[in-house]
């Protein structure tokens, strides 16, 4: 039997990246972002703090 340290570098070794792909926010469920996203605007355009 190999270590869980061995199986996992195995495993990384033969898993390939996907490409990023653009998909509809209401199929985006499930997903991760490839890029930050980053706001337009800061919100609320205020400084604030709440406690």
């Amino acid at each position: 039997m190999i270590s869980v340290e061995d199986a996992l570098a195995r495993v990384l070794a033969l898993a390939a990246p996907l490409p990023p792909e653009t998909v509809a926010l209401r199929e985006a469920c499930g997903r991760v972002l490839a890029v930050p996203a980053l706001a337009r605007l800061t919100q609320p355009p205020f400084d604030a703090s709440a406690m």
